[in-house]
């Protein structure tokens, strides 16, 4: 039975799903585009920005580890600037106090000079390949660099903060949000051939709480590919849950961090490696490391397990082939010491701060997950990537399907390519 008038939350010409920082970019530059429109956005959760938008490391990226001409790379460079001037125009709290990537071991150099390569081919401002003296300047106490990749214009910001403006510019300019609806599924009138029939979501939380809508974007993070297979598209590539751990500084020592502070990452994985990173409250993290979890939102060892994501989990193929790759399997019995090992991250911190201790290591509950996207045949997807529905009754659902960082410096680069291919498709 279709649902009453009462039940139906309204119709609208576009709704996105996902209230974190692409979701919410999304909705409020559809409509600085198409102000007519009506446009809702809705999130499961009851606050906005509650999951990868609120839980990571505050960093503005500038580029420097995506290749020339992939999506990262052209949407990082551009939205660094853009989110610059954006925190600049609305008063948001930016700091741009610059990275240096620290090569401590002879064997680190060819890496570190790939990245200076690929940096200048990418063409972003300001970047130098540094001297042990011109390290020790800049950070006071990195005393074991043997040369370093200086980014000046790397900043950092509060993440939800702006994911928040821009969730207040997107109803300011008359757009809706609903808190707590989980989409449970797509339903079209599969007895029409036309490209304005409704698309109906209802609301997993509430039976009979409906929306209808004639365009949506699926920017769920973590959530994407369930929400992909709902509209007949490929179940891969499929999204593997990881999660980072954090500690703080120590106050003596946190008094003393000027800049970021990154290793020289190993190539062959795509994480970045435990780093030092200030903090806009003026604290100082340390972190993330990077393991397999056994939930999509499982942040303490205290929350539950819930069974259908943890099946979903395992069953996965791709998660099976790229754990039993050997550098894989390496890195991640790694991690796990790490995990569980606090000398361990303090052993890694030490080489770029000496005088750290494993006592300047503050437990803390600060966590987060990352969404890694992964292929079929154990592959990890490294680029952004978009895709439409495969069946005619779900063309005009367009899914954010892999959105990893830099995704948050590039939140408003990319929502205009979102819009464009909106525009191309829907609007």
């Amino acid at each position: 039975m279709p649902p009453t008038q009462a039940m139906l939350r309204g119709r609208f010409d576009l709704t996105v799903i996902g209230g974190g920082i692409i979701g919410l970019a999304t909705a409020r530059q559809t409509l600085l585009r198409h102000p007519k429109l009506r446009v809702c956005v809705v999130e499961k959760e009851t606050e906005l920005a509650s999951h990868q938008s609120k839980r990571n490391s505050g960093v503005v990226h500038c580029g420097i580890y995506y290749k020339k001409g992939s999506l990262k790379s052209k949407f990082c460079i551009k939205g660094s600037k853009m989110i610059k001037e954006y925190c600049q125009t609305k008063g948001l709290p930016f700091k741009q106090c610059g990275k240096l990537i620290v090569a401590t071991q002879h064997e680190e150099l060819d890496t570190l000079h790939s990245l200076h390569a690929n940096a200048i081919a990418n063409r972003i401002e300001g970047i130098e390949l540094i001297s042990k003296e011109r390290v020790e300047d800049i950070q006071p106490g990195c005393t074991r660099a043997i040369e370093a990749i200086w980014s000046p214009n790397t900043a950092i910001v509060d993440w939800r903060q702006v994911a928040l403006s821009y969730a207040k510019d997107f109803q300011q300019l008359g757009g809706e949000i609903f808190t707590n609806f989980t989409v449970a599924d797509f339903k079209t009138d599969n007895t029409t051939t036309t490209r304005r029939s409704m698309v109906t979501m209802e609301n997993a939380k509430q039976e009979g709480d409906t929306i209808e809508s004639k365009a949506i974007v699926n920017c769920a993070g973590l959530f994407s590919d369930y929400l992909a297979r709902q509209t007949c598209n490929s179940e891969h590539p499929k999204v593997i849950p990881f999660k980072g751990n954090y500690f703080m500084l120590s106050d003596k020592l946190a008094t003393t961090i000027r800049t970021n502070i990154y290793p020289v990452p190993n190539p062959k994985l795509p994480f970045l490696g435990v780093h030092i990173t200030p903090k806009i409250d003026g604290s100082v993290l340390i972190g993330p490391t990077s393991l397999l979890t056994l939930g999509y939102e499982r942040y303490s060892p205290d929350d539950s397990i819930h069974l259908l994501h943890l099946y979903h989990i395992l069953i996965r193929s791709g998660l099976r082939k790229l754990i039993m790759k050997r550098d894989n399997l390496k890195a991640g019995l790694h991690e796990l010491w790490k995990h569980f090992s606090k000398k361990r991250v303090a052993r890694e911190v030490q080489a770029l701060l000496p005088e750290l201790e494993v006592a300047d290591l503050v437990d803390t509950d600060f966590c987060g997950i990352r969404a890694q996207v992964v292929g079929k045949d154990g592959t990890l997807v490294d680029d952004f990537f978009f895709e439409t529905g495969t069946l005619q009754q779900y063309d005009r659902i367009l899914h954010v399907r892999n959105c990893p960082s830099p995704a948050a410096t590039s939140s408003l680069a990319i929502a205009e390519r979102v819009v464009s291919i909106l525009e191309e498709r829907f609007i």
